[in-house]
């Protein structure tokens, strides 16, 4: 990746998150989709160590919301799989009606900034040949977003954020709950 797209692609990620309401600082959890009200009855549990013999496990709230926008409906979950006071961790996922599942990571530890954007893509598994699955056994769940769809997800957020989101209670979020745990089992 050039080193303008890796720029680019941290600024993006960093923008729609700031605008869902999901900000790494003393804001988190007082406006947009982060506050309290939209947490899920749903929980990531994750399995924080690394030694076979002690199997501790961490369970990560979600928070969830969805709104109307238009004729269109754009529905967001998210995690804080924070767990450190040194390492902040966001994961996010979103969908607009039946489009493709847009998820993001943002990770802050000092002054390094990790972060990815891609597409869950589930219909990549269900379309290859029993050859090819027999020659990966370990097929990706997720796909690299082109910049091209990187710009129109954040060109969508800007749009959304203009007009005034009214976030909502989500229901109906299993495809983004699929698609979030295994984004937070990578």
């Amino acid at each position: 990746m050039r080193q303008e797209s890796i720029v680019l692609t941290k600024e993006i990620i960093s923008h729609i998150m700031g605008n869902i309401g999901f900000v790494p600082n003393k804001n988190f959890g007082k406006f947009g989709a982060s506050t309290d009200n939209f947490i899920i009855n749903k929980e990531i549990t994750i399995s924080d160590s690394n030694d076979e013999e002690v199997d501790k496990k961490q369970n990560y709230k979600i928070w969830g919301a969805k709104s109307k926008i238009n004729n269109s409906i754009f529905r967001i979950l998210f995690t804080n799989l924070t767990n450190d006071d040194n390492i902040i961790d966001y994961l996010l996922v979103l969908r607009v009606d039946s489009g493709p599942i847009h998820a993001m990571s943002l990770s802050f530890y000092k002054d390094e900034i990790s972060y990815y954007f891609l597409f869950f893509d589930k219909k990549y598994k269900e379309n290859i040949t029993k050859k090819e699955q027999e020659e990966d056994k370990k097929l990706p769940d997720f796909i690299e977003a082109s910049t091209y769809d990187k710009c129109m997800a954040l060109a969508g957020i800007e749009l959304i954020t203009q007009l005034g989101v009214d976030w909502e209670e989500l229901d109906g979020y299993d495809d983004l709950y699929e698609a979030i745990t295994k984004l937070a089992e990578k």
